[in-house]
């Protein structure tokens, strides 16, 4: 890819040609509306502003932990059989724009298949893209349906890049008619709030609203928990818990097996820290010793399953443990349907942490080292990569980076693959010469070829030590380094250098790696062609675009298609390049 020419109309056009799937793997279970909860409280005068707030642009619900914010829209959602509803849960490992952007496409493509499938061919190219450029053509597709979509982010909360808050800024910005976007976070969001107030488009719903009341305390203990209270202690627990769900779960099944529930209740006094902490203990230690080694060291997973809880637990019976959880209501959140995915409540999975890391420090990297490992024999290595990070496994979130890094550039998540390096500590990334050829490819194809260089001297350096022992050290590295210095001093206007270490590049290639042959001969060409040279740079562009329908090399064959048919057209060679934009279109 010729950074040089990113501006070229032709090129452009070939680089965002035809509609592109995303070759990255996204978890489907963060794109279920979560099931309610067998001893749901309805809450209808909630779900009636919930739907009064559909001619708004934005409902926010926000509260802290353990308010009942999901299982209030879920509900809402699942009632609404007339509304057409998206959903996204969202985690940490979502603050990269490429990541968030391809999970609201696929959020949005479950009301309709046929939304952002441009947005998508922008996503999959390695250069920078605005974030403009990404989201006008999905909201142009959203202009065009006859329905009203409701879009649900769930956990905003621990969405931090300041990126994609721009992003989703930009979008209520220009949000359509046909879009209503729903919040559910734990704190306000840096979205402008106050511009949405004034203009009467949003809809607030917090703690205040979410507190149950006496009769919804009462109806959740005698009608749904079975435990009869008086109303002395009723009024007592209201104001013990100020209408706090989570808190009067907790307490509930704190209260099953007791007797004095007046005195229990006289005692439950103190902040939320002090409930949480106390509570947890009380339901926690009541449990068998396989339950709570069980909840311990299934504690670290943000999701579980059957087969990845019995990897992490070294047993073979997480099936009959999870069911076991969900009939006995602790705090296990079914994620789909078919209720082959769950996940804690966050209060419970933090009090679980919490004991875990007071009991059994000691165990946790070797959760973490197995979850790594199940996960990758999943073909889920990003989620691999940050059980890896977690344990300071650095070696084998190294190979698992470097085995992917390729693929991430190819598919221009080149912040998601910075992020995952920048991880490790910098003296370990600074001994892996891989390590720093990747770190160089995130700069170059950013634009900021410069901030490549000492990345890549560094990596010389390292590899120069390693073939003292080693003469064969990956020649793939050789490679890649050649390439990028290439683009670096292209970019400093020396295309005599770019040339030559374009072509000890080609000297250097490996077989088996379609990407990197591919844009080493895209190079080749393009750097004949800002020479002038249209002649010699047409065999290096057909030897390019050969790869077309090499899994991984897609991106770059386009573009050299593209800068062949401008040739055949500059040549006036009209049937050629009729041909070769054809194939194009019909390999995109």
């Amino acid at each position: 890819m010729c950074l040089d020419e990113r501006n070229d109309p032709t090129i452009i056009l070939s680089w965002h040609i035809g509609e592109w799937i995303m070759s990255t793997t996204l978890l489907s279970t963060k794109l279920h509306i979560p099931p309610t909860p067998r001893d749901l409280v309805h809450r209808p005068h909630l779900i009636d502003l919930l739907d009064e707030a559909i001619s708004c642009k934005l409902t926010l619900v926000c509260a802290p932990t353990g308010f009942g914010k999901t299982t209030l829209v879920s509900q809402w959602l699942r009632t609404r059989s007339n509304l057409s509803a998206s959903w996204l849960s969202l985690d940490e490992g979502d603050n990269d724009l490429k990541r968030f952007v391809s999970y609201l496409v696929a959020a949005l493509q479950q009301v309709d298949s046929q939304l952002g499938m441009i947005t998508h061919s922008l996503l999959e190219t390695p250069q920078q893209t605005s974030t403009e450029a990404l989201l006008t053509p999905l909201i142009n597709d959203v202009v065009r349906l006859a329905k009203t979509i409701v879009l649900t982010l769930d956990d905003y909360h621990l969405i931090t890049d300041q990126r994609i808050q721009d992003a989703l800024t930009f979008l209520i910005e220009h949000q359509p008619p046909q879009l209503h976007l729903v919040i559910i976070s734990r704190h306000d969001p840096p979205l402008p709030l106050g511009i949405l107030r004034m203009r009467g488009q949003l809809i607030e719903i917090r703690s205040l609203e979410l507190s149950f009341d006496r009769d919804a305390i009462e109806n959740l203990f005698h009608r749904l928990m079975g435990l009869h209270l008086s109303t002395d202690e009723l009024i007592l627990l209201e104001a013990r818990t100020e209408g706090w769900v989570a808190g009067l779960q907790l307490a509930a099944l704190a209260l099953r097996d007791r007797a004095d529930s007046t005195e229990f209740i006289t005692r439950f006094a103190g902040d939320h820290s002090y409930i949480v902490d106390y509570l947890g203990a009380e339901v926690f230690k009541r449990q068998s010793d396989q339950v709570r080694d069980f909840l311990l060291k299934t504690s670290i997973l943000p999701q579980l399953t059957p087969a990845l809880c019995n990897a992490v637990t070294g047993n073979d019976n997480s099936n009959a443990m999870l069911q076991y959880l969900a009939q006995a209501n602790l705090f296990l959140i079914p994620l789909d349907d078919r209720r082959e995915w769950y996940r804690y409540h966050h209060l419970f999975s933090d009090l679980l942490h919490h004991f875990l890391k007071q009991t059994a420090p000691e165990t946790i990297p070797l959760l973490h080292q197995r979850a790594s490992e199940w996960f990758r024999d999943q073909s889920l290595p990003n989620e691999a990569i940050r059980h890896a990070l977690a344990a300071k496994d650095y070696a084998r979130a190294s190979e698992l980076v470097e085995s992917l890094g390729l693929t991430m550039v190819g598919q221009g998540r080149l912040e998601a693959l910075q992020n995952l390096i920048l991880a490790m500590p910098e003296q370990y990334v600074h001994e892996r010469p891989y390590l720093l050829v990747l770190l160089a490819w995130t700069h170059v194809l950013i634009g900021d070829p410069g901030a490549a260089a000492p990345y890549l001297a560094l990596a010389t350096q390292q590899l120069q030590d390693e073939t003292k022992h080693n003469p064969g050290f990956h020649q793939e590295i050789e490679c890649q380094i050649e390439l990028l210095r290439a683009y670096v001093v292209r970019s400093q206007g020396d295309l005599a250098s770019a040339l030559q270490h374009t072509r000890n590049a080609r000297d250097l290639l490996p077989e088996g790696l379609p990407f990197l042959q591919c844009t080493v001969h895209l190079n080749l060409g393009g750097n004949y062609r800002l020479m002038g040279n249209w002649e010699a740079a047409e065999k290096p562009f057909q030897h390019a675009a050969a790869f077309i329908n090499q899994n991984g090399a897609e991106y770059p064959a386009l573009a050299a298609a593209g800068f062949l048919a401008h040739i055949y057209l500059q040549t006036g060679r009209l049937r050629l390049a009729k041909k070769h934009c054809q194939e194009a279109v019909e390999t995109a």
